[in-house]
């Protein structure tokens, strides 16, 4: 089965940035993913984090493991989803 899907890839701070500069990178991909998903359509939004650290912060902001078919796992990460709808709920709250 086949979900239409927005895939960021590899999002990324420079380590001199403050801690909260990746939080506020997040939060804008989602702001324009939501507004991509609604011209175009698209259920989830999906990040390849390059360590277990980075699959930690996805985690911590509400992302989880995706469940990729046997021969269509990227090599060198780990992918994560979450829902579109989830991402516009957090939106709305604040």
């Amino acid at each position: 089965m086949r979900i239409p899907s927005l895939l960021i890839g590899k999002l990324a701070k420079h380590r001199d940035l403050p801690s909260g500069a990746g939080k506020f990178l997040l939060a804008m991909a989602s702001r324009v993913a939501v507004d991509v998903s609604d011209r175009g359509g698209g259920r989830y939004l999906i990040v390849d984090a390059i360590n277990p650290k980075v699959a930690k912060f996805y985690t911590d902001n509400g992302f989880n493991a995706a469940r990729v078919p046997e021969g269509n796992e990227p090599t060198d990460t780990v992918r994560l989803l979450m829902n579109l709808e989830d991402i516009r709920r957090r939106m709305a709250s604040g």
